[in-house]
């Protein structure tokens, strides 16, 4: 009956997902759709108006993107109503898609003119063409200006107005083909600005004729410039892409989408009616698979109470039975025996309530024993941690003299490293000082060779002056009686030329002598400086070595301490662990009372009843545990196992590090209690 139940059951389901999802693939759909068409319309006219009236390029771009998914989604959406239509429907609305393509023909011709009719046309003409006007116009007026009174005639200066007054007609005509929306007043502005600058390239000519205006040539170029410009934006005008576009918008778009809206309206009706009909058939379906249902519950219902009944009693006294042993097993009794031959559940249950008997039974006798070897045991852990306490306060008091001792070392090695290190800063002063003296003594070697070189080039010079001395006596002798001045002028030049020339042999031996003493001095101070540097180098070891040391000695400070820290924690471990064997001996006593609450009975009572072979095999070895032996001769035999121990082997002594004392001890540390 159940099975039936079930079966029926899942063919509701069934078939109601089977609805549900005609729903979701029918009405369902149709409504979304529906009205995704309708924003598309809406969309699309927003679109084609963003085109034709933007004046920013980056909303003509973002309108463009807008309308291409537009155009997308509306074909989708549309394709998708069509489909899900039943067929007598969809026949109704075959006029829909032909509807879609004109409108989207039509849409797509605005939006191409709203594209290329810039709004912001007529701004930028206005702005472009001024500035290629005023250039001119200001040329023009230099022009007059400088020809002013001197070459201009009533007739050059009644032309040059006309330029002037031209050039303002031909920029008004170019505005009017940017902003007139009707074609024939476009042309007329077209015709009106191409008048005008066939007037100006006239009358330009004929004053670039004119006596003393040849420089209007110049102006004839600012003009060509300002016309290309008032033609560019007029070419512009005169295809009057806007007006095309508003056109288009008005008179063709317009209706197109209000037909399209309309056929949407009515396939909105005919979706609203599938979709209530469908709700129809869905509501008839659900009241006959809820009659079916009621029907097989009621029948099932009945059949259960009988069944339920006839079980009942059948349960009730194996119930009674294992909630007796239940009860006596609860107050302490483990030595009835519980005897059943029943093989059902209730049966397991007894079986169960046996085997959990005779095994609280083996667990409350090894607990009872346990508890005696826990009483025992912590009386001698609690005499050992009292021990422990004691000879830990010794330690910690050896750890502090031993700590204040390595304090003391340290302040001495640290003062130490501070004077080596003071030391060090001297010796490399000093080796530096030396380095500079060494390069004052070559630098001053160079300068003398230097000055040895210019002394040589005086006594050549003396030598010469000498020699033209003599040659200038030899001539003034050949002269007679007028070269006798000239003789006393030459034989005081050669006067001057050999005290010269001995002053700088004098000079020259003083320059060789301070030579020598430069380059002796230099040798030495080549010899210095790596004396020095070494010196400095061996006064950076011993610093480093100082450094070390008191590394080392902190690292030793820093142990003496931990130990200290580990010698008073031991301390404190040990009164504790003293007060927690106290309070595991109170524990022990009330363990052992509350086991007393427990009835076990004799060997003869923990027999099994008559179980199954397989509750039998649960029950494994309850023989009882043996009594262990006592806690003291635990303990001695733990000693004697440690005495029987091999002796720590020694560690090789390690290298000595560079980075300071090495307190890595290894095996051979032993922690020690008193």
């Amino acid at each position: 009956m159940t099975g039936v139940v079930g079966l029926v059951s899942y063919r509701s389901v069934v078939s109601g997902d089977e609805a549900l999802r005609s729903f979701a693939q029918g009405p369902a759909t149709l409504v979304q759709k529906s009205g995704e068409l309708q924003n598309g319309l809406l969309n699309l006219k927003s679109s084609v108006m963003v085109a034709i009236v933007s004046d920013s390029a980056q909303l003509r771009r973002e309108a463009e993107a807008s309308y291409a998914d537009v155009w997308r989604n509306l074909t989708a959406d549309s394709d998708a109503v069509l489909a899900a239509l039943e067929p007598a429907a969809r026949s109704s609305f075959e006029d829909l898609r032909p509807v879609l393509d004109e409108l989207r023909r039509v849409s797509d011709e605005t939006f191409a003119a709203g594209v290329e009719g810039e709004a912001s046309a007529a701004l930028d003409a206005f702005r472009e063409s001024a500035t290629a006007l005023d250039i001119f116009l200001k040329r023009l007026a230099a022009l007059e200006t400088s020809a002013a009174g001197t070459f201009t005639t009533p007739a050059s200066d009644a032309l040059l107005a006309r330029i002037h007054a031209n050039a303002l007609a031909a920029r008004i005509a170019m505005l009017g083909t940017i902003v007139l929306s009707a074609d024939e007043e476009i042309a007329v502005a077209d015709g009106q600005l191409k008048a005008a600058d066939a007037s100006i390239r006239a009358d330009l000519k004929t004053l670039a004729a004119t006596p003393g205006l040849s420089s209007a040539s110049a102006l004839a170029d600012s003009w060509n410039t300002a016309s290309a410009t008032l033609s560019r934006f007029a070419a512009i005008g005169v295809a009057n892409w806007q007006g095309k576009a508003r056109t288009l918008l008005e008179t063709r778009l317009e209706p197109l989408a209000h037909s399209a809206a309309e056929r949407l309206d009515a396939l909105d009706t005919a979706t609203e009616t599938a979709k209530q009909g469908f709700l129809a058939r869905s509501e008839n379906l659900y009241r006959q698979n809820e009659f079916v249902l009621l029907s097989l519950l009621a029948a099932v219902f009945a059949l259960g109470a009988g069944l339920a009944f006839a079980i009942g009693r059948n349960l009730s006294h194996g119930l009674r039975q294992a909630v007796e042993n239940a009860k006596r097993i609860g107050s302490g009794d483990l030595s009835h025996r519980i005897v059943h031959n029943r093989r059902d559940e209730i049966g397991d249950l007894l079986s169960n309530l046996c085997v959990m008997r005779l095994k609280l039974r083996a667990v409350i006798g090894d607990v009872a024993l346990s508890s005696e070897q826990v009483a025992s045991g912590s009386a001698n852990a609690s005499q050992a941690a009292d021990l422990l306490s004691s000879g830990s306060t010794q330690q910690a008091a050896a750890s502090e003299q031993a700590s204040a001792a390595v304090e003391e070392m340290t302040a001495n090695l640290r003062k130490t490293a501070d004077n080596a290190t003071q030391t060090e800063r001297m010796a490399g002063q000093a080796s530096i000082n030396a380095a500079r003296s060494g390069e004052a003594v070559a630098k001053s070697l160079e300068a003398t060779q230097a000055i040895a070189e210019k002394i040589r080039i005086v006594q050549e010079i003396a030598r010469q002056t000498d020699l033209l001395a003599l040659n200038a006596a030899i001539e003034a002798a050949r002269a007679g009686s007028h070269g006798k001045g000239f003789a006393v002028v030459a034989s005081e030049v050669r006067k001057l030329a050999e005290r010269s020339q001995h002053a700088a042999t004098e000079i020259g031996a003083l320059s060789q002598s301070t030579l020598l003493a430069s380059e002796e001095a230099g040798r030495m101070l080549d010899q210095l400086v790596p004396d020095i540097r070494q010196t400095s180098e061996l006064v950076s070891e011993i610093t480093a070595a100082c450094r070390e040391q008191s590394v080392g000695i902190d690292q030793i400070n820093d142990a003496i301490i931990q130990l200290d820290q580990v010698t008073q924690a031991n301390a404190g471990a040990a009164n504790a662990m003293s007060a927690t064997s106290g309070e595991l001996s109170m524990e022990a006593e009330h363990l052992e009372t509350r086991v007393g609450f427990f009835h076990l009975g004799t060997d003869a009572d923990a027999l099994p009843g008559t179980l199954p072979p397989e509750f039998v095999a649960l029950l494994g070895d309850l023989k009882p545990r043996e009594r262990a032996g006592d806690v003291r001769a635990l303990q001695a035999q733990a000693q004697a196992f440690v005495r029987a121990a091999p002796p720590a082997q020694k560690r090789a002594s390690r290298p000595a590090s560079t980075q300071g004392v090495d307190l890595q001890l290894g095996d051979a540390f032993e922690r020690q209690s008193a």
